[in-house]
């Protein structure tokens, strides 16, 4: 139904000129807000402004946060809207209150409380009283597949603010800019009000069609669907199902049984090849538990007889019984898949523009992802319906399909190039009628169901799993470029290096290999010229020092790491607990840079770095906490240039035998580059 729901969106900025955030010496100098009915078009945004108000700073403080949560009250909105609320605006305003003496539990109904369940730096969980707290961080954190889950990155994923159209401040320029006044103060709340425009305007777009869905379909309150994973929500509805029909249910613990084998990854060749194929099967590991009834109740444990009809898995270890109507997980399945095709098709009927289009989206995908969460419930030990023998049983029957459809590829004459999971990459079929007599040889011989998910002009391989680019023909006639495994993907990367490798690539497919296919081994060196440009812009300086930083969080508590560990984020953590008290604990990602081994001790005094060699040793000993390094010249920029960027452009670059030393610099002597580039291409670089 049409239902628009008053909402509430805020955001703090606070100067805090140390590190980390404390409530009794940090105040908050600014609140931006917005505050309307959800999907309503109509919406206030406002910004409270601490230098506005008079008095010391105290009384100014307790007059700003009185007059933001008089307004909250005023407008008595369902929503309270933050990004990383759970874990910072919340927690810190209701701080601010009790050391400035106002009530911020005002913000609950009637006579509630802000409940705040604080399981650590990153585990909080609050319960506003008669509101629904909606972080939207949550979400973006549980759907979104960009390497950061920044608020700038996300919004700019799902089309809500480009980062080039609004303001951005590294957090720790924000006391800067805010003792500065004028000009750099009027920046600063141009900052403020984009976040919570930008985190209102998620929070009643993708992230609400996709929460309500789920809310919907598990029957759960909007703010367990909010954070709650799919996992979780599918354990709900297993919960009810299973008890609907008597059973007890089990604990939410076990202990490991065994490691599962996982998905088969086949790798024939490498290089590029034109006019490829790639063939999907239809929800692979769904249809198996469907086609196999594979559920917790139909388990036949070693040494039960049973005279009906069983499914035996490929390997011969685990059966279940495949006669018994109504099982659970397999009907639960059906389920989603038949109610994801039903809100897909009328999804793709509706015309754009129309006012239920985004919610059949919102319920398709939510079918979508909890028909896979099954088979991955099964397989964790901290799931209540961990059963590794289902688990194993889906995986061994998907290596057997990758394995038959490329046995069949190759009798209908095919070149096989690569295979993982449910996906296949095969050389094109010569007609449509050859194409559909494959599939339907397909679906007979494996019992499942494939599908041509793309159509590939050019595809790259690098004879590794899950490293691969390609072109894929779009239904309007143009291509767009898909990534597989490389630095533009993956988090632990540099923003640098992502912001690059993407653009670079996409030269390669369709500059190089495309436009240039008669002519590759010229066009692949402009486009080495332009990496090599860049890594000259990078040594004059020219880029923020804010996309070279690393991050990386720990996975157990600091004690628990052994001397000697040679992490640099490890040792991050260790020096700034040693030399200046501030803790940061598992679960918290730590950000750090590289610098010069003459400068570490600028930074942590007390500790001595054994070797002045730069480069690719002693990296931990020159690793220093992200916010306190404010100046390039001390980053260690043949670290980051050698081994954090040249790194993946040399993998890219190998498959048309250049080398990193190529790129290196953009003025090289000719005599010199012998060891720099194969012989294939070696006369080609001195004509």
């Amino acid at each position: 139904k049409d239902v628009k729901i008053p909402s509430y969106a805020f955001d703090l900025e606070v100067r805090n000129p140390d590190l980390g955030v404390n409530a009794k010496k940090d105040p908050i100098i600014m609140i931006g807000t917005m505050k309307g009915k959800l999907q309503s078009g109509s919406f206030d945004k406002k910004l409270y402004r601490l230098y506005e108000y008079g008095g010391r700073q105290t009384d100014r403080l307790r007059s700003m946060v009185t007059d933001f949560i008089n307004d909250v009250v005023e407008y008595d909105p369902y929503f309270i809207i933050t990004y990383n609320g759970t874990l910072f605006d919340i927690p810190f305003l209701v701080d601010t209150c009790e050391h400035i003496h106002v009530d911020a539990h005002k913000i609950a109904k009637g006579r509630g409380d802000i409940y705040i369940s604080d399981r650590g730096p990153r585990d909080k969980r609050i319960i506003i009283n008669g509101r629904s707290n909606y972080d939207v961080y949550k979400t973006a954190d549980r759907d979104m597949t960009t390497s950061r889950k920044n608020l700038e990155t996300v919004a700019e994923a799902i089309g809500v603010l480009d980062e080039e159209n609004r303001v951005n401040i590294p957090g720790k320029k924000i006391v800067d800019y805010w003792d500065a006044g004028g000009f750099k103060r009027d920046l600063l709340a141009s900052y403020c009000i984009d976040d919570v425009v930008s985190t209102f305007e998620m929070a009643e777009g993708y992230f609400y069609l996709i929460n309500s869905s789920i809310s919907s379909i598990a029957s759960v309150p909007f703010d367990n669907a909010i954070g709650g994973g799919y996992g979780s929500i599918n354990a709900q509805i297993l919960n009810r199902e299973f008890t609907k029909r008597g059973y007890i249910l089990p604990r939410s613990r076990h202990k490991k049984k065994e490691q599962a084998k996982g998905a088969e990854v086949i790798i024939e060749l490498s290089g590029y090849f034109y006019d490829a194929v790639c063939f999907d099967f239809k929800s692979m590991y769904p249809s198996i538990i469907e086609a196999n009834n594979l559920s917790h109740e139909t388990l036949l444990k070693d040494g039960d007889r049973y005279d009906g009809e069983i499914a035996t898995s490929p390997c011969g270890n685990y059966r279940f019984k495949k006669d018994v109507e109504d099982a659970v997980l397999p009907n639960l399945v059906r389920y989603y898949n038949e109610e994801r095709a039903n809100y897909k098709k009328k999804w793709k009927e509706l015309p754009d523009d129309h006012p239920d289009k985004g919610f059949y989206f919102g319920l398709q995908y939510t079918y979508k992802r909890l028909a896979n969460t099954g088979y991955g419930q099964t397989l964790a030990p901290t799931n209540r319906y961990y059963c590794p023998e289902i688990g194993s049983f889906v995986t061994s029957v998907g290596r057997d399909a990758i394995r038959e459809i490329f046995k069949i590829a190759r009798e209908f004459g095919k070149t096989v190039y690569y295979g993982d999971t449910d996906s296949a990459y095969f050389e094109s079929f010569d007609s449509e009628e050859q194409e559909q007599e494959f599939i339907d040889e397909v679906n007979r011989r494996t019992g499942l169901e494939i599908e041509v998910d793309y159509r590939i002009p050019v595809l790259v391989l690098f004879g590794s799993k899950k490293r691969y680019f390609f072109l894929k023909d779009e239904p309007d006639g143009s291509t767009s470029t898909v990534i597989k495994g490389f630095e533009s993907r993956r988090g632990d990367s540099l923003k640098i290096v992502r912001d690059k490798m993407e653009p670079i690539i996409d030269r390669l497919l369709n500059y190089v290999l495309i436009e240039n296919r008669d002519n590759i081994d010229e066009a692949v060196l402009e486009v080495v010229d332009e990496v090599g440009s860049f890594v000259n812009d990078l040594r004059s300086g020219d880029f923020k020092i804010e996309d070279v930083l690393l991050e990386q969080g720990l996975s157990k508590s600091l004690d628990e790491y052994d001397s000697g560990h040679g992490q640099p984020h490890v040792t991050v953590a260790e020096r700034e607990l040693d030399e200046y008290g501030n803790v940061i604990t598992d679960k918290e990602k730590i950000e750090y840079y590289i610098v010069k081994p003459e400068v570490v001790d600028k930074y942590y005094p007390n500790h001595i770095v054994t070797s002045d060699k730069s480069g690719s040793e002693n990296i931990s000993e020159r690793a220093v906490y992200g916010p306190r390094v404010e100046d390039h010249e001390d980053l260690d920029m043949e670290y980051y240039i050698d081994y954090r960027i040249l790194k993946p452009f040399r993998r890219i670059f190998s498959m048309f035998g250049i080398s990193d030393n190529t790129i290196k610099d953009a003025e090289v002597d000719v005599s010199s580059i012998d060891d720099k580039i194969s012989e294939d291409n070696e006369e080609i670089w001195e004509v």
